[in-house]
Order: C-alpha cells, then sequence, then structure tokens
C-alpha cells in the first residue's frame, strides 16, 4: 500500500494533467487491492481534489472516516473539499457551506493546532451568517495562532460592522503586524485596486520612501472626520480586502491546503469590489450559464458589471466583448468614491 501512495503522490506532484490521471490510476488499482486501508483512499481523494473532482474527493474521505474515525486529516481535507465546492459554485449553495462548517468544526476539534482548519471555519462561519460565532471562534484561535492574521481580521471585521471603530482599528493593527509582505501589500498599500492607471504608474515608479509618503497622503487626505483616531476609510478598505478574499479566492486546480491559488483582491470580482464596495444589487443565475451582474448606483449614476463563469472554475470574470466595464474601473482617479 505504501508503495502505491508514493507512486500516486509522486505522479500528482508533477502537476500536469498526464500525471495527475496517472495518479488517479494507480490509486483507483490500490483501493482495489486494498480496500479497507484508509490511507489509500484517502490519496486517492487527494488527487480527486487536485483535478476539482469534489464529489469524488469527498466520497473517498467519507469512505476514509468510516474505515477509521479518528483520522483528524480526513475530517479536514473533506472540509476543505466541501468549502471548494461552494467557492467553485459561486457561493450560492449554502448546503456545501453548511457541510464545510460541519467538518471543519470537527476537524478543529480533532485536532486544535490546525491553524488552517480554523481559519477556513471562522471564514464560513462568517459567510453563514453566523458572523457573533465567527468572533467568537476567531478570539479564542487568535490566542493560539498568534502569528495568523485572519483572526484578528475576522474580529476587526465584525466590529467594523457594528460600528465599533476603535476596536475594529485595533484588531486590523494587530492583522497588519503580523502579515507577510505579500499580504500586507494587499491589505496596506495602495495597489492596483485603489489607484487609477495612470496613477498606478507613477507610484510604481517611485522609491521606497516616496511610496511611503504616497500612502500616507493618500488616506490622510481621505479621513472625513481627523479628529478621531481611526481613519474610518483606511478600515473600510481592509474590510473590503478581508470580505474579497473571504468570497473570492479560489484553490481552482491547484492543490493547497493552506491558501488558496488565487487570492480574493486578484479576482475581478475582488477588485471591483475594494473599489466601488459592495453593490447595491447583484442579480446572478447559477444555471448552464453562470454570471452575475453588479449594480452601483452613486450620485445617480447607475454603473454595471457583469461577470461570467466562463471556465467554470468559480472565478467570474468580466468578459472580453465587455472589456471596457474593467477598463473603465481601473482609469478611476485616485479619487475613488467610498459609499
Amino acid at each position: 500500500p505504501q508503495l502505491f501512495i508514493l507512486h500516486g503522490r509522486l505522479l500528482r506532484c508533477r502537476g500536469t494533467i498526464v500525471d495527475r490521471l496517472n495518479s488517479q490510476k494507480v490509486l483507483e488499482r490500490a483501493v482495489q487491492l486494498y480496500p479497507d486501508n484508509p490511507d489509500v483512499v484517502q490519496e486517492l481523494g487527494l488527487t480527486y481534489f487536485s483535478q476539482t473532482f469534489y464529489p469524488d474527493a469527498a466520497r473517498c474521505f467519507e469512505r476514509a472516516l468510516e474505515i477509521d474515525p479518528g483520522l483528524c486529516d480526513a475530517k479536514y481535507k473533506l472540509g476543505v473539499t466541501h468549502y471548494e465546492r461552494w467557492k467553485l459554485r459561486v457561493n450560492a449553495f449554502m448546503d456545501e457551506a453548511m457541510s464545510a462548517r460541519m467538518w471543519l468544526n470537527e476537524a478543529v476539534e480533532c485536532d486544535p493546532g490546525n491553524s488552517d482548519a480554523a481559519v477556513r471555519h471562522v471564514c464560513v462561519l462568517y459567510a453563514l451568517g453566523r458572523k457573533d460565532e465567527a468572533d467568537a471562534a476567531a478570539r479564542d484561535c487568535a490566542s493560539r495562532f498568534p502569528a495568523v492574521p485572519a483572526f484578528p481580521l475576522m474580529s476587526g471585521t465584525v466590529a467594523y460592522e457594528h460600528g465599533r471603530y476603535v476596536e475594529a482599528d485595533s484588531c486590523y493593527r494587530i492583522a497588519l503586524s503580523c502579515m507577510d509582505e505579500e499580504e500586507l501589500a494587499a491589505y496596506a498599500s495602495l495597489g492596483r485596486n485603489l489607484l487609477g492607471y495612470d496613477d498606478m504608474k507613477i507610484y510604481e515608479n517611485s522609491a521606497d520612501e516616496q511610496k511611503a509618503n504616497i500612502d500616507r497622503a493618500f488616506w490622510l487626505v481621505r479621513d472625513f472626520d481627523p479628529t478621531t483616531d481611526v481613519n474610518e476609510r483606511f478600515l473600510e478598505h481592509v474590510y473590503r480586502t478581508f470580505r474579497a478574499d473571504i468570497y473570492f479566492s479560489h484553490s481552482s486546480v491547484h492543490v493547497s491546503w493552506v491558501k488558496p491559488q488565487t487570492r480574493g483582491w486578484d479576482t475581478e470580482r475582488g477588485e471591483i469590489s475594494i473599489k466601488f464596495g459592495w453593490p447595491s444589487d447583484i442579480h446572478a443565475s447559477h444555471g448552464g450559464d453562470r454570471f452575475e451582474s453588479w449594480t452601483y448606483v452613486t450620485f445617480g449614476q447607475i454603473h454595471q458589471f457583469y461577470f461570467s463563469d466562463r471556465f467554470l472554475n468559480g472565478n467570474l470574470q468580466i468578459p472580453p466583448n465587455r472589456s471596457e466595464k474593467l477598463v473603465f474601473a481601473r482609469h478611476q482617479t485616485r479619487t475613488t468614491r467610498y459609499r
């Protein structure tokens, strides 16, 4: 069994479609030979997951747990499988989110040291509208995983939605202090999600010290109440960025249990939501032609963005025949309005 597992893992880790299919072939043969070996069954589930065959992956993880109910890793991976199916199905089918919550909760109870299971658990609680539970779980996890920014981000987000801006500012600052360079750039620097295209070129060609000055000036002039200790508009930017990562990040065909392959702020829906806020209306179809139409009404002007799931991977994008909308968004000036 171990030889089959290693062979299948080696093929899968090569990353090509052909190698993943060969990994599937090897491990399916292994399951025929060793149907009651939970490690073999679980490994086949990993290969199915890497191909986004989520129902087959879930079936394997469930079978592994039937054989050995104490497999913490199988519970975690089953939770992640439902989590990714929820993302793949455009966040619309909450039964997947509820299944993800159940299995991720079991994974956390089974292995309290699994910080990634805990992160996904609080995120899916938030997405299900159980925000106070998400906040309580995040505060508990923050004491056990002080280097993980997602937990203070969640507490800050719940506080922000309740209008507790001083508390939100404190939580967000803790989160920013423990981010790596790439994540910090998404949350704290101006980036392409705030500046217009022309301003972005100037910003990118500036020295680091000048960039820091531009960052400070950008948020200073947008603080509508400088007499308070917090900059509410900066809080809103962090809030939008975190929500974009919760709803729009996805793993696609890449097996990434710790971090998604594409972060929410790097998707087109994430980009639009960070720059313009959450739309006033979303019209969605999740049938054969999956799409979302976002409507914004600002000072009497109506703007609409149309996103289509052309590649059926849950990452909706503005189609090429409507690319002028993306050009419009990316050429907006640095005076982007916040609602």
